[in-house]
């Protein structure tokens, strides 16, 4: 068993989740209970070095609707720092998926707790516009406008990371840095 594995299921134990182990010990399977509604997330390690998550949505896209999700998708998709959604254009599986290559270094089991809760956190803050997108026939616009209402008034950026950003955009290009 890869330390990977070994370090995320450390995570869920010390968290006190509930998870099964699939397929030979290369999936990690749970559940969660977020305000918009109930998720099933996999935990997916491929080549000893790469750890996937995945936070599942719990119903399709119906076939008339996946062009209209798609574009919320990209525009939510664009504003991300850490992970994507993404839609199967044939069966209309939605899902988040948030990865790391951890080649010459270790998956932490803090490092397992902020991949999930980012991703756990992400799908749920957007889960009810998507919705409204499916079943609402809202515009994708719109319903991305809704979700990310909250973003605008509060940031995620730490003050000290936002600070120096702050600085080198203000910072012309001769004040910047060498590589």
């Amino acid at each position: 068993m890869s330390s990977i594995f070994t370090n995320f299921r450390r995570f869920l134990d010390e968290d006190d989740w509930r998870y099964r182990v699939l397929e030979d010990n290369a999936i990690i399977k749970f559940g969660v209970h977020g305000e918009s509604a109930d998720f099933v997330c996999f935990v997916d390690v491929r080549a000893e070095r790469i750890c996937l998550l995945y936070v599942i949505a719990p119903n399709r896209v119906p076939q008339h609707r996946r062009q209209a999700v798609a574009e919320f998708l990209a525009r939510a998709n664009y504003g991300l720092i850490i992970g994507c959604f993404e839609l199967d254009m044939e069966d209309g599986e939605l899902r988040y998926r948030c990865g790391v290559d951890v080649e010459d270094g270790e998956l932490t089991a803090t490092m397992a707790k902020n991949m999930t809760y980012t991703a756990i956190s992400t799908m749920d803050r957007y889960y009810q516009g998507l919705m409204a997108v499916v079943y609402g026939d809202i515009d994708p616009k719109a319903a991305i406008a809704k979700c990310e209402k909250h973003l605008t008034s509060q940031s995620s950026v730490p003050d000290d990371i936002k600070t120096k950003l702050e600085n080198l955009l203000e910072a012309s290009p001769d004040d910047l840095p060498e590589d």
